[in-house]
């Protein structure tokens, strides 16, 4: 187990506007609820109480798997002004004992509103951003003491990262 490419993993996740992934997490649990009306059964149930898990705990928690609380300006702000209403809201809904097709319907209008709020966030100017604004365990990288080997078979030996960049493009 690697724990540096794992944390790195996380971390990069995070350069994901919160917002958007979000409305990319709920569209999912959608489809899973969908899933688990038709033939998908207690197993498709499953999956979407696994990825709500994965949602609240790389979304809605301020200490992320690996990262700790280094998680970024942009997201601790999500955190703070969403974590108790989205928690409140969805995990009840995904973790109860509703038929999967009132879970699929209740996701549905959870996803419309999700996707207005996602296409609402408008690129910084001059599209590019401070990386701490999305990681500040990017930010904080020290590749002289944590071990983070290249990824995609460079072509000489332990090619490792040595730090990131400061600042970030931002795709919209």
């Amino acid at each position: 187990r690697d724990d540096a490419a794992e944390a790195f993993v996380v971390a990069c996740q995070g350069l994901h506007e919160p917002l958007k992934r979000l409305y990319e997490g709920v569209q999912l649990l959608t489809r899973q609820a969908r899933d688990a009306a038709g033939s998908g059964g207690p197993a498709a149930r499953e999956r979407c109480r696994q990825t709500w898990a994965q949602l609240d705990a790389t979304l809605l928690s301020d200490a992320w798997p690996g990262v700790g609380e280094k998680i970024g300006d942009a997201n601790a702000r999500f955190v703070q002004k969403m974590q108790k209403k989205l928690r409140k809201r969805l995990g009840p809904l995904v973790c109860g004992a509703a038929p999967a097709s009132e879970l699929a319907q209740a996701l549905a209008e959870n996803l419309r509103d999700a996707r207005d709020k996602a296409a609402s966030v408008a690129a910084p100017r001059g599209g590019a951003a401070p990386l701490e604004r999305y990681s500040t365990w990017l930010r904080d990288f020290d590749g002289a003491s944590t071990f983070l080997e290249v990824p995609g078979g460079v072509a000489s030996e332990n090619a490792r990262v040595a730090c990131f960049e400061p600042t970030v493009k931002v795709l919209s």
